[in-house]
């Protein structure tokens, strides 16, 4: 247990709610401006770039950019906020057991403590509704973590409940905890029905102390401001997996918003600078980006593309088989100065193909780009994918390159910008 964690003495909540009458409310505090960067854009398109057989249900998502409300390069990322999945908001509304009035009624928050902020009025409006901040605001996907168990033994008045909420928020308890909500990816939804008792028709102004806010997911933009003009694109793997133990089918939360919107929904959205520093396009790229991690290099690649004095580039795309999840390959054939090398791990039973084994198939080309001052750039999963591409350039720099040290010398690329990773768990 947290040191001078007292279960008994309950703070006072974070907010106050402010009802108005109906009457003192005008029409414009319903709506939700877009600021602190998030712009309200609307979808031009979602479709499925893989096949309908494959395990991976993959989004190409178009928004809507034709009055550059959002202004990009290269490289940078797509900020997205989403939303609670209806089923997930009906599941938590009906263990609360909120009247409709209670849910519809609007109210303004007001901090009681200065250094509290209020939830973004673009999210949520100037005014809102416990509706609005069970869909927009309160993350239900997330995995509950020991402080709302804390918290919520400090709110029930169901003494069993209350025992067991304390021990799993124990150190003794960490491995029934682990068991009971990490391990089968329960989420805070699902433990509010096994604790049904404790939060039913729970004051209002206490859901702050429980629920945590969602928090905007990043995605490297797909597309090119010069090359794809009055729209932003972003290429979305839809997370969704099995568990023992758990019946229902893992979903995240922010890859299946978007793979569930329609055209003309909307959501909200900004841009945020990229990690990648390119070079002037006369000097010569690697790109390594298997699965969605080509997205940015789409993007990049395109510009390059629409300029005669680039340097040659060479992608190294991987992905499982040419018919099901080659994203873009009818594209790549078709862009200036760029040449791709594909591996496809699946297609042949016996052999399992991935990047790093096409780079060492084409080790003089990779030495070449290295010598001729290129840089290289890897995206795509934190696994063992940049370890081994790794230790392909090294091995490529101790053998075409002269290099004694291919390990000290990729640390040295590193260093100086010129071998840059983007990598995602």
């Amino acid at each position: 247990m947290t040191p001078n964690f007292d279960p008994s003495v309950l703070l006072p909540p974070k907010y106050e709610f402010q009802y108005a009458a109906d009457n003192d409310l005008q029409p414009s505090t319903r709506s939700t401006p877009s600021d602190g960067g998030f712009k309200k854009c609307k979808v031009l398109a979602n479709e499925r770039v893989t096949a309908e057989d494959h395990f991976q249900d993959t989004r190409l998502i178009s928004f809507d950019n034709s009055e550059e409300v959002l202004s990009y390069n290269p490289g940078d990322v797509l900020m997205v906020h989403p939303e609670n999945p209806k089923e997930t908001v009906d599941l938590a509304l009906e263990i609360l057991d909120y009247a409709d009035e209670v849910l519809d009624r609007e109210f303004r928050l007001i901090a009681t403590d200065k250094n509290i902020q209020r939830p973004p009025s673009w999210l949520v409006g100037t005014t809102t509704t416990l509706r609005i901040l069970f869909k927009r605001y309160f993350d239900l996907q997330m995995i509950p973590k020991r402080s709302f168990l804390k918290n919520l033994a400090q709110l029930t008045k169901v003494e069993m409940d209350k025992e067991k909420l304390l021990e799993f928020a124990s150190a003794e308890g960490l491995d029934d905890y682990l068991d009971y909500c990490y391990r089968p990816r329960r989420t805070v939804a699902e433990f509010l029905r096994d604790f049904s008792g404790s939060v039913r028709n729970l004051p209002p102004e206490r859901l702050f102390d429980l629920f945590a806010s969602i928090r905007p997911r990043a995605f490297s933009i797909a597309s090119c401001p010069r090359t794809h003009q009055g729209k932003v694109q972003i290429l979305v793997g839809k997370v969704e997996y099995k568990v023992k133990r758990m019946k229902a089918i893992r979903r995240g939360l922010c890859s299946t918003f978007l793979a569930r919107l329609n055209v003309e929904d909307t959501a909200f959205v900004k841009i945020r600078r990229g990690t990648f520093k390119w070079p002037s396009v006369d000097r010569p790229v690697l790109l390594v980006g298997p699965g969605t991690g080509v997205a940015p290099f789409r993007s990049i690649l395109a510009f390059r593309g629409s300029e005669e004095n680039a340097a040659n580039s060479i992608l190294f795309f991987g992905c499982r088989n040419l018919k099901k999840d080659f994203y873009f390959g009818e594209e790549w054939h078709k862009i200036p100065h760029c040449s791709v090398i594909m591996a496809f791990s699946r297609d042949d039973p016996e052999k399992k193909v991935y990047v790093q084994h096409k780079m060492a198939e084409k080790a003089k080309e990779v030495a070449r780009i290295i010598e001729d001052n290129g840089c290289i750039y890897v995206a795509g999963s934190s696994g063992q994918m940049p370890e081994d591409v790794t230790d392909c350039i090294a091995q490529v720099a101790e053998k075409y390159g002269g290099v004694e040290d291919g390990k000290a010398f990729v640390e040295r690329l590193e260093k100086i910008g010129r071998l840059q990773f983007e990598t995602w768990s």
